[in-house]
């Protein structure tokens, strides 16, 4: 009967649990699983077949939400025998991996003596739950952090009128932290000319009044008055009639309110300055009628214009509104024409003026004052610069009618003479004022296809173009100069002054005549020297070998006269043969030269000194050479240059050995090649004359040569487009420096 009793028992309690509709999950004292209803077996992944004889830990898997410590209800009630109330926040891992928020508990279960044999874990799903919490709670710091960090001030108080809660935009607005103002009554944050008007706003808005912009200034702890446009709710108890809080956000519109008021001021402000412009520029307006009409727009433009007196002096005139002496407060601005003062504006109050202005007077009054004394002080300098300049232009028309070249001025749109001087009348006659350019000076029925008006009315404006014309009638030239210039009423003219240049155009005429007969005697001569040189060495051969030939056969059979005359006429016949060779060579300079190329100078050099290798080792000469540049040169010209300067330096030396130093350097486009020696030197008087033609400073017999060299050197030195110098004094040594062109000059081929 026991036993079944006891089944009869366990029976019952399996129907008892699989009806829960929370989980339920059996445990003997091994906490090894006895029992699984549906409900668990739904929860946790696993049938009850599977479950039985497992461990809890296997089937029942949990974890602690948001880092709780892990509570163990199973264990506790097995250890202490006492039923384990429900726990919250455990996430149960289901077989599948799935997991569920769940709350559970536990109790023991005895047997007939009263011992703890197991227990029963209850647990219930409360994943809904759990999301409608987390909602609810992210919802409320949603809320709070909205309001905290709104930008618009927001305060909330209560039926007495306490201060329970404000943002941070509300701290901002008042200065005052949480801790200071919490619990205190609201008149604590308005002005004291206000508070009573703003307590009234309050104790409607506590009634359940709904403020929508109600203006309320509230004050900051520093003393400044911000205003405040404040809209307001009410909320109520559960019966919905009773207020049990007020909350009211607000829009600082302090600066929208001052931009408005100075919008309004400015206004007035534009307007007095509008009204004394178009005075200023209205023409023929006389100063006293400016000073009228500014006086009555400045008075009427001030925020209190009934109390407002105004005072304009400019030199000695004077206008007023009234009696600036009676006014209690006065501001004045300097009116300052060409950087001088030269009268005033003053503005005052007859009456004390509210602290709301700002004092006696606006920021913006004060600078209307000033603006008012610029405006005036611009035009009055504007008018005195334009009498000076129809002055200044009276004085140009006199001084164009004083010069003596032709001018004439015209209107570049319509073409029409406005004026010319008595030179040009007397040019092209006294009635063009007034015509068309183009019919008056060349009787044409167009504008001429010359017309510089395109030129002179371009960019730079008022540059002068200068050409030449010639008179189609008169065959007369002259230079004209063009230019865009500001008449004197004002517009902008074709201006030309026209220079008689027929007298210099003839000259250059004959000039070029002149030199290019003089280039075709030139040519002509280097001709003849050429031809008369060339045709000579014939004969000049013939007479020099007989002599020769006379000296050797008939030395010493004739008596000594006879052989000193047979030598002299040998030495002649020698001497006129290297006469005629280097004739021969001066006139080749110009018309046997090669194209100018670039070439090595050093190396052109260097083929030089081998050739007068006999003669400075004879004479021990010390030649030094730095760095030689590339060049523009005939190469064999060049070396003609090079070979004239060093043989003259070994040639006229002094008793020591001759040292020679041949540099160079660069000057512009060109190289400066030098040549110096330690030699005799030439006195100063004779540095021009060594460059002419047969020019000898030294005795035949001291020293060889036709004196022809030199001036070969000048001339092919000259053909390339340089120059050559000299530098000397006697016992002093000598200095030749020439330019050559550089390589890259442009100049150079110009030469060839």
């Amino acid at each position: 009967m026991d036993t079944l009793g006891a089944g009869t028992v366990r029976d019952d309690l399996h129907v008892i649990l699989a009806s829960f509709g929370d989980g339920v999950v059996g445990v003997d004292t091994a906490r090894r699983v006895t029992h699984l209803n549906s409900v668990a077996e739904s929860l946790t992944g696993w049938m009850e077949r599977e479950a039985l004889g497992q461990p809890l830990d296997m089937i029942f898997q949990v974890s602690e939400e948001r880092g709780r410590r892990l509570l163990d209800p199973v264990a506790e009630v097995l250890a202490t025998g006492r039923v384990v109330g429900a726990t919250n926040h455990k996430i149960l891992i289901a077989k599948d991996g799935v997991e569920r928020a769940i709350a559970e508990s536990a109790m023991p279960t005895r047997d007939k003596s009263g011992h703890v044999v197991g227990a029963v874990l209850i647990f219930r799903d409360q994943t809904a739950e759990r999301q409608v919490e987390e909602a609810l709670r992210e919802t409320r710091d949603y809320l709070n952090n909205l309001l905290e960090y709104a930008n618009a001030p927001v305060i909330v108080w209560d039926p007495a009128f306490r201060i329970t809660r404000f943002n941070r935009a509300f701290e901002r607005l008042t200065g005052r932290s949480a801790r200071e103002t919490l619990g205190k009554t609201l008149d604590i944050l308005f002005p004291a000319d206000g508070r009573e008007k703003a307590m009234a706003h309050i104790r409607h808005a506590t009634a359940g009044e709904r403020w929508e912009t109600v203006e309320i200034p509230i004050v900051h702890v520093s003393g400044a008055v911000r205003t405040v446009l404040w809209n307001s709710a009410s909320l109520f108890a559960e019966d919905e009639s009773t207020v049990i809080a007020t909350i009211a956000q607000g829009q600082d519109i302090t600066e929208r309110k001052r931009s408005e008021e100075l919008l309004r001021q400015r206004v007035k402000e534009l307007t007095c300055l509008q009204r004394i412009s178009k005075t200023i520029h209205r023409e023929g307006i006389r100063t006293m009628e400016i000073l009228e009409e500014s006086v009555c727009a400045l008075s009427v433009s001030w925020l209190h214009p009934e109390s407002t007196v105004a005072r304009i002096r400019i030199g000695d005139e004077v206008r007023s509104t009234g009696d600036v002496a009676l006014c209690v407060a006065t501001q004045v601005a300097q009116i300052r024409v060409a950087g001088k003062n030269s009268g005033t504006v003053e503005v005052g109050y007859l009456d004390e003026q509210p602290e709301a202005d700002e004092g006696p007077f606006l920021r913006e009054e004060r600078n209307l004052i000033d603006a008012v004394a610029g405006l005036l002080g611009n035009a009055l300098t504007r008018f005195d610069h334009e009498q000076a300049l129809m002055r200044e232009r009276e004085t140009l028309k006199t001084v164009i009618d004083a010069i003596d070249d032709g001018i004439y001025v015209a209107d570049p749109e319509s073409y029409e003479v406005i004026h010319v001087n008595a030179t040009f009348k007397k040019m092209r006659g006294d009635n063009l004022v007034g015509k068309k350019c183009y019919e008056a000076l060349r009787g044409k029925d167009a504008p001429c296809s010359f017309c510089t008006n395109n030129k002179i009315f371009g960019e730079p404006l008022g540059a002068t173009y200068v050409w030449e014309l010639e008179d189609e009638v008169t065959k007369d030239w002259y230079r004209c100069s063009d230019k865009a210039i500001r008449w004197i009423d004002g517009r902008m003219a074709h201006f030309q002054l026209a220079s008689d240049i027929t007298a210099r155009k003839r000259a250059e005429e004959t000039l070029k005549e002149l030199n290019d007969n003089l280039a075709r005697s030139n040519k002509e001569l280097e001709q003849f020297a050429y031809v008369a040189s060339h045709d000579l060495q014939e004969p000049l051969r013939m007479v020099a070998s007989y002599t020769q030939l006379l000296s050797q056969r008939y030395q010493g059979q004739l008596d000594d006269k006879a052989d000193k005359y047979i030598a002299y006429a040998v030495e002649g016949a020698t001497r006129m043969q290297g006469l005629i060779n280097d004739l021969l060579d001066f006139s080749r300079v110009g018309t046997r030269g090669e194209p100018l190329e670039p070439t090595d100078s050093g190396v052109v050099l260097a083929e030089i000194l081998r050739g007068l290798e006999t003669a400075i080792t004879e004479t021990s000469a010390e030649i030094t050479v730095t760095d030689l540049p590339m060049v523009m040169a005939d190469p064999i010209q060049l070396g003609q240059v090079f070979q004239n300067l060093i043989a003259n330096a070994i040639k006229f030396r002094g008793e020591a050995p001759p040292k020679v130093e041949v540099t160079a350097k660069p000057q512009g486009e060109s190289w400066e090649i030098c040549v110096r020696d330690q030699g005799i030197g030439i006195e100063p008087q004779f540095h021009k004359r060594i460059f002419d033609v047969f020019q000898r400073l030294h005795a035949r017999g001291k020293y060889s040569g036709s004196g022809i060299g030199l001036s070969i050197v000048k001339k092919i030195v000259e053909r390339h487009g340089g120059r050559i110098e000299v530098e000397s004094a006697a016992g002093e040594g000598t200095r030749f420096a020439f330019t050559i062109p550089a390589v890259g000059n442009r100049g150079a081929q110009e030469h060839a």
